[in-house]
């Protein structure tokens, strides 16, 4: 009886929308959601019914080590990864897919050549090997792994950057990245 309670619990939940087409807002968060949201929210899109048939809208992923919990929206276009302990969102991450830009214009397939020259705030940050403002905002453009090192040869030399799409854009929530990003905040 109390399984059918249950179910009939989530069965009522409002779905959480996920636009793709919706800005990408460091400090806020995409997709039309933002960082106040708490995973049980996210209950009537993990367990869904139709036709008496369970079925969910996200893969979801189990980080042991860090004690995170990542969803993964089915065409892979986004993810977004709560702390477990909290059930607080903790970052929010757009790939191949999600068409939404920051207010700058910056989004997924645009050159990060073209993407440096309209935000002068971004760089390329030598401790964690990604490209990121100043001042930091929780905005993350990591290079593909093959440019990695020419990424940090032309910072170090105050040289050009190789050119790459980007292909996946992480902004962190504010707290997480103030404790565990200390000299970037």
């Amino acid at each position: 009886m109390i399984l059918g309670r249950n179910i009939e619990e989530i069965k009522d939940k409002e779905l959480i929308q996920l636009n793709c087409n919706d800005l990408i807002q460091p400090l806020i968060g995409l997709g039309g959601l933002s960082f106040s949201r708490k995973i049980s929210e996210f209950s009537g899109n993990l367990i869904s019914f139709e036709n008496d048939k369970i079925h969910s809208q996200f893969n979801v992923i189990l980080n042991d080590v860090y004690f995170y919990l990542s969803l993964i929206s089915k065409d892979g276009s986004t993810k977004i990864t709560f702390d477990i302990f909290t059930g607080r969102i903790i970052g929010f991450e757009c790939f191949v897919g999600y068409t939404g830009k920051t207010i700058e214009g910056i989004g997924i397939g645009m050159s990060i050549k073209l993407a440096l020259s309209i935000d002068s705030s971004l760089g390329f940050d030598l401790d964690y090997d990604v490209f990121c403002r100043s001042p930091f905002d929780g905005l993350l453009i990591y290079p593909p792994n093959n440019l990695r090192d020419e990424c940090i040869n032309a910072a170090c030399s105050n040289g050009e950057y190789p050119d790459f799409n980007i292909d996946s854009i992480l902004i962190l929530e504010k707290e997480y990245y103030k404790k565990h990003l200390e000299h970037l905040s």
